[in-house]
Parts: structure tokens; sequence; C-alpha cells
């Protein structure tokens, strides 16, 4: 039997090349497709690339196809699955999270939809199938069959996470399709000698705008929703890694918070520093670090942290988004990542419909607060589908269902570029995007006040959002004028720089 396995958007496919190595294992002819590098780095789609897609599936004769896809991506599965349909009867399986979310949207373009874990579901239908048995009970399965659709259950959680297969980054039946173009290679120079790997499954928390809440309560009663490989498989898997990648030189954990449990970082931080020693970063909690354990991972080669702060307004923070997170302990956590000098990165969320200038006020003292530098990784809110936060946005009115993910394809924006000029951004969002720029760029904090109650900028934000673009392509201009205008500020001629304002509207020279 042979399947082929695609992955949309995302080569280095932490997921589909699990399951690659799961069917390679188990004696199964599988080749995976990897559709475009990724989401931040990749170009928009186009026809042409579809059509090679379509050709490069066909080409292989396979008796399933399976496809994972993420909300952002459903409307391409939906072109790429009516396309497959117009050409070959042969049985389409979607995976991956818009199909455990969303089913109901998935099942109306393919013919199985796996839900959750899948593992071991798309192990038995692959079994099921070669030995032509009936496929309508599998758990975890939605299948179309005579106008109807079948139901399954959700299975139990995989409790033992080292039974689960490496991911597969051989070369060995690997298609990557760029630019419309077949190579046989992983794309290792868009990794810049990295690689991603993951000791976990799950996560502790439940905030309103992630996945997690939505599949903590999809699998209550199906098993321990968080659950970790022992230290030793996962030394075993990086290893592997290391000997694969001559040129690996650094490693990202992407666990959503690889800082629990004291016990397995300690017997983990050990064992890496003997096995791997090479430079790694990872996710963390400001509730799950301690001065202690950061030296630990520092000691192991920690060298980058990324915490998620999301909102400075405790608000929006716990009633919004469900989390729980008090000031004093970023602050600390702040001072100590800055004691030991570990690079450190602060996720926030802009573009909340839910925020106002007192909730961004609070977020930019929090900020002003915390040990500099530091790097803001922004995140422009995205509305998933069936998770608390977006649920909520519908029910207040505030979006539409056409807002959705799964509804358009925006996503392909520059989705973590700070300073956004584009013509439909809220010009009040572009203000206070601009003032947590200036912080994470070290501009004073006086400077940065200053700024924020200054009605004139407030009223045409773009001024300082093209000034600060200009922190990218010409440094140094910016940094004299912002320097001319502090100095002015401190001696008390803000004035001059008012009627300078004011003589270039004159002149018509605008803004």
């Amino acid at each position: 039997m042979k399947i082929v396995l695609v992955a949309l958007y995302d080569e280095g496919s932490y997921g589909i090349r699990i399951l690659h190595r799961l069917l390679d294992n188990n004696g199964y002819d599988v080749v995976s497709i990897f559709f475009n590098t990724d989401m931040l780095s990749s170009h928009y789609y186009s026809t042409n690339e579809v059509e090679k897609l379509i050709e490069s599936i066909l080409e292989q004769s396979p008796d399933l196809i399976g496809i994972a896809v993420r909300s952002p991506l459903f409307q391409l599965f939906k072109k790429i699955s009516k396309k497959l349909k117009q050409k070959t009867n042969t049985p389409l399986l979607v995976g991956g999270h818009h199909a455990t979310v969303s089913p109901e949207e998935c099942i109306n373009y393919a013919d199985m939809v796996c839900i959750g874990e899948g593992e071991y579901p798309l192990l038995e239908i692959c079994e099921r199938i070669s030995r032509n048995k009936p496929i309508d009970n599998i758990k975890n399965l939605w299948i179309r069959k005579d106008g109807k659709v079948i139901k399954n259950a959700i299975g139990p959680l995989i409790k033992n996470l080292d039974d689960i297969p490496f991911p597969d980054y051989t070369e060995k039946n690997k298609i990557y399709l760029r630019n419309g173009k077949i190579e046989k290679s992983f794309l290792r120079a868009a990794f810049k000698g990295s690689i991603s790997v993951m000791s976990s499954r799950g996560c502790f928390f439940s905030c309103s705008f992630c996945y997690n809440a939505t599949l903590r309560k999809l699998y209550k009663g199906s098993g321990k929703y968080y659950r970790r490989r022992s230290v030793d498989n996962f030394i075993a898997e990086i290893l592997e890694l290391k000997n694969q990648f001559k040129d690996l030189s650094y490693i990202y954990f992407s666990d959503n918070v690889f800082t629990y449990d004291k016990k397995w970082v300690k017997d983990f931080c050990n064992k890496y520093k003997e096995k791997i020693n090479l430079p790694f970063g990872c996710f963390s909690h400001f509730n799950m670090i301690d001065e202690a354990m950061l030296i630990e991972l520092k000691d192991a080669g920690l060298i980058d942290v990324t915490l998620g702060i999301q909102s400075g307004s405790t608000y929006i923070s716990e009633q919004i988004y469900n989390r729980k997170i008090d000031k004093k302990v970023i602050v600390e956590g702040s001072k100590i990542l800055s004691k030991l000098n570990i690079k450190v990165y602060y996720d926030l969320i802009t573009n909340n419909p839910y925020e106002t200038d007192e909730t961004h006020m609070e977020t930019l003292e929090l900020l002003l607060s915390l040990k500099r530098p530091f790097h803001l990784r922004t995140f422009k809110m995205k509305f998933y589908p069936n998770v608390p936060f977006t649920n909520k946005l519908l029910h207040d009115q505030i979006i539409k269902t056409g807002d959705i993910e799964s509804k358009h394809e925006k996503s392909f924006e520059k989705w973590m570029e700070l300073i956004d000029l584009s013509s439909d951004k809220n010009p009040n969002e572009l203000f206070w995007d601009c003032l947590y720029y200036l912080v994470q760029k070290n501009f004073p904090k006086k400077l940065i006040m200053y700024i924020s109650k200054s009605h004139l900028i407030k009223r045409r934000p773009k001024i300082l959002g093209i000034a600060l673009k200009c922190t990218i392509e010409k440094p140094l201009i910016l940094l004299n004028a912002i320097r001319t205008i502090w100095n002015h500020m401190c001696s008390g001629n803000i004035h001059m720089i008012w009627k300078a304002f004011v003589y270039k509207k004159k002149k018509g020279w605008g803004y």
C-alpha cells in the first residue's frame, strides 16, 4: 500500500515526519511532499504551484492521500481537495489542528477527518485498507459514507510518548515543492543551522486565544493531557539529528513550557551537556522559572528564552485571555534573565478589539519596568475557529463569521511585523505599536512617556511609524533626529519642534 502525506507551508513539519517514519517502520510505502517552506518566509501561492502539487501527488499513484491542515491554510486545502477530486477517487484524509477543532468544516472536502492525535488512527486505517476491511469504526475518525457522516468517538491519548518514533529527516521519499519547482533536499539554509524538537505534548494552561483551551476540553476523560518523554528518549532524538546534520549549531525546544518539572530539567541538563553540548533556546512561563533552574539551563547551553506577556493589563490578561500572572513575577523574572545575561524574547499580542488606551498604557508601563535590552515578538491577533476568545468575540458581535481564520487567507500577511503602515491599520493600534517598538529599541523612558501623552502624534501615528521604519534603513539619521528632539525636551525647548511642525504644514510639506 502506498501513502502520500502532504505538509502545507511547513517544511520542518514535526508531525508529518513522525507519521512518515511510523508508516515506514511498519512496512508501508510512504512519500511525503512539502509544499513551500513556511508561512513567514514564503510567498503567496500561485495557481501553477497548486497544479504542480496535484501533479506530484498523482504521479505517486497513492492508495491514500493525507494532508495536514492549519486554519489559515484551509482555503488552500479546499482548492487542493477540489482539484484532486476532479482527477482521482483516491481516499483523502485530512488531519492537523484545523481538522481537530473544525471537523464539520473539513469533512465537506475530504473522505475522512482525523480528530486529535493521528499516529495510531492512521496506522489502523492503512492496516484495514490493505486487508480490505471496513474502516467505519476507527476511533478519532469521521468518515463520509453513502451520503452520511460517521462520527466515531475520540480515543485515548497516547500515554507513553517514548513509543512514538522520531521524526524522519532523511531524504528518502521526500519531495520539496518550492516556487513551483521540485527539489529533493531539505532546505537547511532556511533554518540557518537550527532545528526544532519537542519533549512533550499538551500544555498546563488554557489561554483563551489558543487551541490548547479547545483541545483540553476535547480530550477530557481521554487521559492525561500533558505528557512528556523520558530524558533518555529525548536526548537520543537530538543525538540522531546532530549526527545527521553536521552543520547543526542551534536547537530550539518548542514545547509550550519547557521548564516544567525541575527534576526532569536537571536530568536533561546533565545529559544534554555531556552528549549534545550545543546552544539551545526554549519557551517558558514566568510562573515556571527560577534562578537556580536558569543557571543549570545556561550551563547546559541555554542562550535564549521566549516568555509570553501578551498584555500588561490585568483585566485583559485575566478576564479576556484567561492568563493569571502577577506583574511582580514578570518583573522579577526579567531581572533574573538580565542578571544571567540570557537573551529574552517577550510575546505580545496586538490588534485585540478589547484593548483600550488604558489597557495599552498598562502594557507600556509594564514593558518599561522590565530590564532591557529585550526583544518583542508581536503577534497580530488572529481569530482561530472554536477557541474561547473567538467565540466571545462572535457572541459580543465584535467580529463576523467571515473574520475567522479558516474563512479567508489574510494570514499570508507579515503577521510578526510590529510597525504596520498598511492603509487598513487602525491608527490607535499603530500608535501603541510604535511605542512598544521604542521600548524594545531602548529609547529613553521619559521620551516614550512624553510621546504616549502627545495628542499630536496620537492623531498622526504614521509620522512616528514612518520614522521608526527608518531604524532599519537609515538608523543613524533617525538616532540623530531623536537625540536632537530629546535635547530640546530636556532644555525645555520642545515648543521649537512644534513651531517647525506648524511651519512645514503651512508650507504644504505635509505629513
